[in-house]
């Protein structure tokens, strides 16, 4: 097995390999890519030559404690089906982490196949929201106050400044370059897609919606991807779709700071559902822990890991909070608390409180009774909306 980065004279046999892994219909290349061109963090294992299996990382940023840190997004793994069960993908993640850890990273994301799967490579169940389904006309009792313009090339910037404002407090939110804002776009123009942009009574834009209609079960109104900025943002985004009277059904995540059943006069009018959204892994342990905000007391822990993909994570630290300042250190002391990797990708991921999270995981060993642990691995308001 030979173990390489793709280049642009492997994208045909990447795309063919695509097309068995996940079922869809392989198209040919119009212009075929030569080899001086890279397929940016696409590793590939080769069998007699032949392109067996790949993983890709995506260079990712994203916000944590109001900070911008480098994120991989994992992707594309995939194999032969006369390829499988060679250990060919495990090869591939391990060597990925490897370069994530050596390139800076701090966390890691992707969405599972299987999380018991990745839970063996230090990933853990992090990002859920709950989705809603909604009649349009219970939509229809909240009013707009301001306007919604359609959205084009033209004034497309304004949503991302919603977007930039919207997600920086909302950790593991994505940076949105061309290339992830370009996933949202429609290939070309249908009634189907729904661009607005919304702009209050003062003509400050403070929200967007970017949604689909889909015909089943009626006409049922999509939401993709929406943001807002204020209370009023978010009750006119919700007026506006009520607005859609051609549509029976609603259906969207709930997105950063909104409660659909504090919104509702009549909560049974939702129906929620658990909208699971991904997986966490730290990277860098040592870069992860100084990330995290110092508790308004003083105190200290010491916390063990042992990570078998990356060993430099492996060991003790020392995390000490004095006068509101963090200091973290490696240490040769013995371990208060320890986590597994995917242990500790959960106290990160802030799903739920310390508490909760030692009632829920086997992965965490020791006392766990120090309030500095309460204090650091506090519950997160988190955000992952971008599909890689």
């Amino acid at each position: 097995m030979d173990i390489r980065f793709l280049t642009g004279a492997d994208k045909e046999a990447q795309e063919k390999l695509y097309s068995l892994s996940y079922i869809y219909p392989y198209f040919p290349q119009e212009t075929p890519m030569g080899p001086d061109v890279t397929l940016d963090g696409t590793l590939g294992a080769f069998e007699n030559g032949e392109l067996a299996a790949t993983v890709i990382t995506h260079d990712f940023t994203c916000n944590f404690n109001g900070l911008r840190v480098k994120m991989g997004g994992v992707g594309g793994v995939a194999c032969r089906p006369e390829s499988k069960c060679k250990g060919y993908a495990r090869v591939l993640l391990e060597k990925s982490l490897t370069a994530m850890y050596e390139n800076g990273f701090v966390f890691s994301s992707l969405y599972p196949f299987s999380h018991e799967f990745y839970r063996n490579f230090g990933y853990e169940f992090a990002f859920s929201r709950r989705r809603c389904f909604i009649t349009r006309e219970t939509l229809a009792d909240f009013r707009v106050k301001g306007s919604f313009v359609a959205m084009n090339d033209e004034n497309e910037h304004y949503a991302r400044e919603v977007y930039d404002k919207f997600s920086a407090s909302l950790d593991y939110s994505l940076v949105r370059g061309d290339k992830l804002w370009g996933n949202f776009k429609p290939k070309k123009y249908s009634p189907m897609d729904y661009w607005y942009l919304y702009f209050s009574e003062s003509g400050e834009p403070e929200g967007y919606i970017i949604a689909q209609n889909v015909q089943k079960d009626g006409n049922t109104f999509s939401v993709k991807d929406f943001a807002y900025l204020t209370p009023c943002a978010l009750r006119s985004i919700l007026g506006f779709i009520g607005s859609f009277n051609n549509h029976n059904n609603v259906v969207f995540d709930e997105s950063g700071r909104m409660d659909m059943l504090m919104l509702l006069d009549e909560p049974y009018n939702v129906k929620l559902e658990a909208a699971k959204s991904g997986m966490l892994r730290v990277v860098n342990v040592m870069k992860a822990l100084s990330l995290l905000k110092a508790p308004c007391f003083d105190g200290s822990v010491v916390i063990g890991t042992l990570d078998e993909q990356i060993p430099e994570n492996s060991g003790s630290y020392e995390i000490t909070a004095e006068k509101g300042k963090l200091t973290v250190k490696i240490c040769e002391k013995a371990a208060e608390i320890t986590f597994t990797m995917p242990a500790l990708a959960a106290a990160f991921s802030g799903l739920s409180d310390f508490d909760t999270l030692v009632m829920s995981s086997s992965g965490i060993t020791g006392d766990t009774g120090n309030p500095m642990l309460r204090a650091l691995f506090p519950d997160r308001v988190t955000y992952l909306n971008d599909h890689f």
